[in-house]
């Protein structure tokens, strides 16, 4: 099942994905993976948590993210929780050409019982209503 958290920048996004991530960790019995673009979170995630940096696996591209996520899942089937902060960061995606990323990831997730969360910086009017489905929250305001 793939689940955006949605909202302007500086809306308590990053904040947000990492509870959740903390909050998977304890109820989670496969592996909790959380990707970013970048380390800065990383010193705040359990070490339980499996980290991985895109840059570090030159990811750039919406296929160059769908088949590493894909490669993961197939090389752990215990993989059952994965976390992306700030998708448009990592990727080439933009509000017009997401909707057809999350159909191909969540036919794949659903397939192999994963759960995703992916933080992007938007709010759902940008949306179309085939992404639209897939928020699970939008976030108006940083979060305490």
């Amino acid at each position: 099942m793939i689940n955006l958290i949605i909202g302007k920048k500086g809306t308590g996004k990053t904040k947000r994905i990492i509870k959740l991530a903390q909050d998977a960790l304890l109820q989670a019995t496969g592996q909790v993976v959380f990707i970013d673009d970048d380390k800065r979170c990383m010193s705040e995630l359990n070490y339980k948590i499996r980290f991985i940096n895109t840059t570090e696996f030159a990811l750039s591209t919406a296929d160059d993210l769908y088949g590493f996520i894909a490669g993961m899942i197939a090389g752990n089937y215990d993989t059952q929780k994965v976390f992306i902060d700030g998708l448009y960061n990592i990727t080439d995606l933009t509000d017009a050409t997401i909707e057809g990323f999350l159909a191909k990831l969540d036919a794949i997730c659903a397939k192999n019982d994963v759960d995703v969360y992916i933080n992007v910086s938007t709010v759902s009017e940008n949306l179309s209503d085939g992404a639209k489905k897939y928020v699970f929250e939008e976030l108006t305001a940083p979060q305490e």
